[in-house]
Protein backbone atom coordinates (compact mmCIF):
# COMPACT_ATOMS: atom_id res chain seq x y z
CA UNK A 1 0.00 0.00 0.00
CA UNK A 2 1.44 3.47 -0.63
CA UNK A 3 0.91 6.43 1.33
CA UNK A 4 -2.01 9.51 0.71
CA UNK A 5 0.25 11.73 -1.17
CA UNK A 6 0.94 9.17 -3.98
CA UNK A 7 -2.81 8.30 -3.99
CA UNK A 8 -3.40 11.47 -4.37
CA UNK A 9 -1.27 12.35 -7.46
CA UNK A 10 -2.46 8.83 -9.17
CA UNK A 11 -6.23 10.29 -8.38
CA UNK A 12 -5.03 13.65 -10.26
CA UNK A 13 -3.55 11.53 -12.94
CA UNK A 14 -5.51 8.69 -13.61
CA UNK A 15 -8.70 8.30 -11.35
CA UNK A 16 -9.47 11.35 -11.94
CA UNK A 17 -10.34 11.72 -15.14
CA UNK A 18 -11.78 8.12 -15.00
CA UNK A 19 -14.35 9.52 -12.61
CA UNK A 20 -15.50 12.79 -13.50
CA UNK A 21 -18.86 11.16 -14.70
CA UNK A 22 -19.92 9.72 -11.48
CA UNK A 23 -19.98 11.28 -7.47
CA UNK A 24 -17.96 9.26 -5.04
CA UNK A 25 -20.94 7.82 -3.34
CA UNK A 26 -22.20 6.68 -6.33
CA UNK A 27 -18.91 5.19 -7.14
CA UNK A 28 -18.48 3.93 -3.44
CA UNK A 29 -22.54 2.27 -4.05
CA UNK A 30 -20.95 0.56 -7.31
CA UNK A 31 -18.10 -1.05 -5.51
CA UNK A 32 -20.31 -1.92 -2.35
CA UNK A 33 -23.07 -3.71 -5.39
CA UNK A 34 -19.91 -5.11 -7.59
CA UNK A 35 -20.75 -2.98 -10.44
CA UNK A 36 -18.06 -4.17 -13.05
CA UNK A 37 -19.91 -1.94 -15.66
CA UNK A 38 -18.62 1.00 -13.85
CA UNK A 39 -15.35 -0.43 -11.87
CA UNK A 40 -13.75 -1.33 -15.28
CA UNK A 41 -10.29 -3.79 -14.38
CA UNK A 42 -8.09 -0.73 -15.37
CA UNK A 43 -9.48 1.49 -12.95
CA UNK A 44 -9.83 -1.48 -10.12
CA UNK A 45 -5.78 -2.21 -10.59
CA UNK A 46 -5.28 1.02 -10.09
CA UNK A 47 -7.58 1.12 -7.10
CA UNK A 48 -5.91 -2.09 -5.94
CA UNK A 49 -2.48 -0.87 -6.54
CA UNK A 50 -2.72 2.85 -5.23
CA UNK A 51 -5.04 2.91 -2.51
CA UNK A 52 -3.73 4.35 1.23
CA UNK A 53 -3.11 1.48 3.57
CA UNK A 54 -6.24 0.29 6.02
CA UNK A 55 -4.44 2.73 8.73
CA UNK A 56 -4.53 5.77 6.61
CA UNK A 57 -7.90 5.57 5.40
CA UNK A 58 -8.77 5.46 9.29
CA UNK A 59 -6.95 8.41 9.83
CA UNK A 60 -8.68 10.28 7.63
CA UNK A 61 -12.17 9.71 8.90
CA UNK A 62 -11.26 12.26 11.51
CA UNK A 63 -11.41 15.19 8.81
CA UNK A 64 -15.01 14.05 7.58
CA UNK A 65 -16.22 17.17 9.18
CA UNK A 66 -13.80 19.19 7.01
CA UNK A 67 -14.74 17.12 3.68
CA UNK A 68 -15.92 20.10 1.44
CA UNK A 69 -12.33 21.89 2.39
CA UNK A 70 -10.37 18.57 1.37
CA UNK A 71 -8.38 17.81 -1.99
CA UNK A 72 -10.83 15.60 -3.92
CA UNK A 73 -8.45 12.44 -3.71
CA UNK A 74 -9.10 12.61 0.31
CA UNK A 75 -12.97 13.37 -0.47
CA UNK A 76 -13.11 10.12 -2.39
CA UNK A 77 -10.61 8.74 0.35
CA UNK A 78 -12.95 9.16 2.67
CA UNK A 79 -15.95 8.20 0.88
CA UNK A 80 -14.60 4.77 0.50
CA UNK A 81 -12.93 4.27 3.69
CA UNK A 82 -16.14 2.90 5.42
CA UNK A 83 -16.17 -0.28 3.03
CA UNK A 84 -15.40 -3.37 4.49
CA UNK A 85 -12.70 -5.21 3.52
CA UNK A 86 -12.06 -2.57 0.87
CA UNK A 87 -8.97 -4.06 -1.20
CA UNK A 88 -10.02 -7.73 -1.32
CA UNK A 89 -13.35 -6.70 -2.68
CA UNK A 90 -11.23 -4.70 -5.39
CA UNK A 91 -9.59 -7.48 -6.02
CA UNK A 92 -12.63 -9.81 -6.32
CA UNK A 93 -14.37 -7.47 -8.62
CA UNK A 94 -10.53 -7.47 -10.70
CA UNK A 95 -10.81 -11.55 -10.81
CA UNK A 96 -14.57 -11.72 -12.14
CA UNK A 97 -13.56 -8.55 -14.43
CA UNK A 98 -10.55 -10.87 -15.62
CA UNK A 99 -11.75 -14.27 -15.43
CA UNK A 100 -15.80 -14.03 -15.46
CA UNK A 101 -15.94 -13.10 -19.35
CA UNK A 102 -14.08 -16.53 -20.56
CA UNK A 103 -15.84 -18.44 -17.71
CA UNK A 104 -18.43 -20.00 -20.24
CA UNK A 105 -15.65 -21.39 -22.90
CA UNK A 106 -13.47 -22.25 -19.96
CA UNK A 107 -14.76 -25.50 -19.10
CA UNK A 108 -14.40 -26.14 -23.17
CA UNK A 109 -10.74 -25.33 -22.91
CA UNK A 110 -10.48 -27.67 -19.83
CA UNK A 111 -11.76 -30.65 -21.60
CA UNK A 112 -9.36 -30.03 -24.38
CA UNK A 113 -6.46 -29.82 -22.15
CA UNK A 114 -7.39 -32.85 -20.40
CA UNK A 115 -8.06 -35.18 -23.82
CA UNK A 116 -4.38 -33.64 -24.95
CA UNK A 117 -2.67 -34.53 -22.12
CA UNK A 118 -4.42 -38.38 -21.97
CA UNK A 119 -2.57 -38.74 -25.74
Amino acid sequence: MHSVTTFYLVFCCFLGGALKHISYEDLRKCILRCDTSVLTENLLQSLIQYIPAPDQLNRLKEFEKEYDSLAEAEQFAISISGIKRLVPRLKSLMFQQRYGRSGQGGSHTISHMIKDVGK
